[in-house]
């Protein structure tokens, strides 16, 4: 895949959404270094132009509410069972670009974290460039707790610690550059990126989140957008 690289405005902030980043600098993180998730073996599809289904959450806990569930595959205790599902879509009219997501790992255990897939997708036959905050395609994700004033949490991915423009601390980031990054996206072609939630990624707890994913596109005179909102429920 060939791409052309552009950098505009280059600044120092915290990442608050994925198209940029808004606010001060976070204090850093004292937890262990990012790791990449093993896929799990119960794959969710979903696309930004279809249906939208959560995903299951693991099965219930034993009689003893104190009791942890394991999971099958790791034999781990299971710390949270996590589900998403699409709240609001705002897809590309103007150009044949999707993004279309898959949760590879529906439950954090010490052993695996929760994973899920996303993949930007050049329908068209012509190229189109891209652009949003680093790391390219898909910047930083912050999940937010609905209805409470509690510190965002970082969706982990090693792409973080590629780039040169974000600085990380365990699985937290405490530093974005302020800048917009763009790409060629060739015709028929896909990026993919992996965002993961860990045993002790910071400040997780449980409840419901929200987060959303925010991409510009242009194509000689086009320009268009995606704007897809997410809700991520965590229960133990």
């Amino acid at each position: 895949m060939e791409r052309r690289q552009l950098i505009v405005g280059i600044g120092s902030c915290s990442a608050l959404t994925l198209a940029g980043c808004v606010g001060d600098v976070e204090e850093p993180y004292e937890d262990g270094a990012g790791a990449a998730a093993e896929e799990g073996d119960d794959d969710t599809d979903q696309t930004s132009g279809g249906d939208t289904a959560e995903t299951d959450d693991g099965g219930e806990p034993g009689d003893d509410a104190t009791e942890k569930r394991a999971d099958d595959s790791t034999g781990d205790d299971v710390l949270y069972a996590v589900s998403v599902s699409l709240a609001e879509e705002s897809p590309a009219e103007d150009l044949p670009l999707a993004v279309t997501w898959d949760v590879h790992h529906e439950e954090i255990t010490d052993g695996d974290p929760f994973a899920i897939e996303f993949t930007l997708q050049n329908e068209g036959e012509e190229s189109i460039e891209v652009f949003s905050g680093a790391p390219w395609p898909f910047g930083v994700i912050r999940i937010e707790k609905i209805e409470e004033n509690t510190r965002s949490v970082v969706l982990w991915t090693e792409g973080y610690e590629e780039t040169g423009y974000v600085r990380t601390e365990g699985y937290g980031v405490t530093e974005i550059d302020d800048l917009e990054l763009g790409e060629t996206l060739p015709a028929g072609e896909a990026v993919t990126e992996t965002y993961e939630l860990h045993a002790d990624t910071p400040d997780l707890s449980e409840g419901m989140y929200e987060f959303v994913l925010n991409l510009i596109a242009e194509a000689g005179d086009i320009s268009d957008s995606i704007s897809l909102g997410f809700e991520l429920q965590l229960s133990e």
